[in-house]
């Protein structure tokens, strides 16, 4: 008898599966690497984000996700005991038109300021935004609606989201509230008797008229600005409650007028010599409370005599 010794070899893989599949963005996707000669493990790279291959069977699987449709070269590979065979899977990428994912509805008031950000799938490159309430605009790059709006109202807004395979559409409801005002002017005014004053009354949220009760006689307010002018001809402190009002409502504030007196003048002493039957004159400075000074006294010597004021001059003529 004679023994025969046959050896096999183990020839490397060649991979059989097809080299072309198609797979959409952001939809499930399968494709399974096959190969001859026994393979041990598979791999493959280069693979969308999104896809991951089994080793050990070959499955390429998973959600692909790209921001633009276009071709994919996978190298797939399958290996054994004899070496590694590989080959280049063309995948072909396309996209789905964008679907706004963000609300539908949302909210703000007037002169504040808004923020709104478009969402979608599928990678959008461009947004748009029609019938925005004014002081509202779309950023086309980001989808982000921003501004202060300066109207109230309800308003439907035509949301798209666009990519190179189309566009998606949505209807956003902006609702954009009038707030009544809150007035944000100082709690207190200073001023003098006779002279002056003014005081600006400021408020938020668009106000379109304004008033004041209480105000110390001599001022008026302009219902129109706000502004509350005048001279005040009493002293005193008055508490005054001043007002703003849009078509919300009416916002108000206690404000405290302190109207003071005059302080009481102070002078240099002065000396003068007046010959009889004639008349002195002096030059004097006032130290302080010169702007109300109505009249002069001479005090010493106790002589007869008036007293001719022309600005800070004063003329002495003396009495027989």
């Amino acid at each position: 008898a004679q023994s025969l010794t046959i050896t096999i070899g183990l020839a490397t893989p060649a991979i059989t599966s097809t080299l072309t599949a198609n797979a959409t963005s952001g939809s499930p996707f399968t494709y399974n690497i096959t190969a001859s000669n026994l393979p041990a493990t598979y791999n493959a790279t280069g693979l969308p984000t999104g896809l991951m291959v089994d080793t050990n069977t070959g499955a390429i699987t998973g959600t692909p996700v790209v921001a633009m449709a276009g071709t994919v070269a996978i190298t797939l590979s399958a290996t054994n005991g004899a070496g590694t065979g590989m080959a280049v899977l063309m995948l072909n990428v396309s996209l789905n038109a964008p679907t706004i994912t963000s609300a539908n509805t949302a909210s703000g008031n007037v002169g504040s300021a808004f923020t709104f950000n478009v969402t979608a799938t599928d990678f959008p490159s461009a947004y748009a935004a029609t019938g925005l309430p004014t002081g509202l605009s779309i950023n086309t790059m980001t989808g982000v609606i921003s501004g202060t709006p300066t109207v109230a109202g309800m308003f439907p807004v035509n949301l798209t989201a666009t990519n190179g395979a189309g566009s998606g559409m949505q209807t956003l409801t902006i609702t954009i509230t009038l707030l009544p005002p809150v007035v944000t002017s100082g709690g207190s005014v200073s001023g003098t008797v006779t002279q002056p004053v003014s005081y600006q009354i400021t408020a938020s949220n668009s106000p379109t008229s304004f008033g004041a009760a209480g105000l110390p006689a001599g001022l008026t307010v302009n219902t129109m600005t706000g502004l509350i002018s005048g001279s005040p001809t009493t002293t005193g402190s008055t508490m005054v409650t001043v007002s703003a009002t849009n078509a919300a409502g009416t916002g108000t504030k206690v404000v405290a007028f302190t109207i003071s007196n005059f302080p009481a003048p102070t002078m240099a002493n002065a000396t003068i010599q007046v010959p009889f039957g004639g008349t002195g004159m002096v030059d004097f400075t006032l130290l302080s409370g010169g702007s109300n000074v109505t009249s002069y006294v001479i005090t010493q010597p106790a002589t007869r005599g008036t007293i001719t004021l022309n600005g800070n001059v004063a003329t002495y003529t003396p009495q027989a």
